[in-house]
């Protein structure tokens, strides 16, 4: 199911393409929430990120309400002002959010978001067993679980068989992209904020033009906690 129809939480943070989440969302309200209202939102600019605020709290209370909001652009006083809106949330109100690749969450949303990835096969996936559609093999090539589990030596082991998939896939970046993504889910779940941090960076700097993800994954080897495997 792609959400707790029974238990739905207050705000999602969606990964994925954004046409086949908007698909996968409103085929799921068709079943669960047909009568539901909901409102189609694009956030590009720190205006439009106080309206959808604006609007939201002035739904009445306790009358379930959606809101399918497109993220982007993910300067950090959009971002605040989005925080805003999440941090008070009225009783009914939902907030269904896309985040490209691209953008990076601040802790302090990702905090109060549950993520969840939707992938081109229709699924719903944690993005921790999610594996790359434009890999040369389909399987998951790091296991992000695993990563975090382990001592830094072998991280660095799990590294060097990332870059060498990469240089094969016709997608090198998304791999990486895919990844971080991954090991970001993770450490939400488990409240590390701190560590967040290291990953939203990461993510920064492998945009950049002349940036080493093997160099930026190594660093993240050496310093993100060990998380014991659920």
């Amino acid at each position: 199911m792609l959400f707790n129809a029974a238990q739905l939480h207050h705000a999602y943070a969606l990964r994925g393409e954004y046409d086949i989440v908007c698909t996968r969302i409103f085929e799921w309200k068709s079943t669960h929430r047909p009568e539901t209202p909901i409102h189609e939102y694009i956030i590009t600019n720190i205006e439009e990120a106080r309206a959808l605020g604006a609007y939201a709290h002035q739904k009445q209370a306790g009358t379930e309400t959606f809101f399918l909001v497109a993220l982007k652009e993910g300067r950090i006083d959009i971002q605040n002002t989005l925080l805003k809106t999440l941090e008070e949330p009225a009783q009914g109100i939902h907030f269904f959010i896309h985040i490209p690749d691209h953008i990076t969450l601040l802790p302090t949303i990702a905090s109060r978001v549950e993520l969840v990835t939707i992938t081109r096969t229709g699924d719903t996936q944690n993005p921790s067993s999610e594996s790359d559609q434009e890999s040369t093999e389909d399987e998951v090539i790091i296991d992000a679980e695993t990563f975090l589990s382990e001592a830094p030596s072998a991280r660095l082991a799990h590294i060097k068989k990332l870059k060498d998939a990469s240089e094969l896939s016709k997608s090198s970046t998304g791999i990486y992209y895919q990844f971080l993504s991954s090991i970001e889910h993770i450490l939400g779940a488990h409240r590390h904020h701190a560590s967040l941090a290291h990953i939203y960076r990461a993510k920064e700097y492998m945009s950049e033009s002349g940036s080493s993800p093997k160099m930026i994954l190594e660093y993240l080897a050496m310093h993100l906690p060990i998380i014991a495997k659920d």
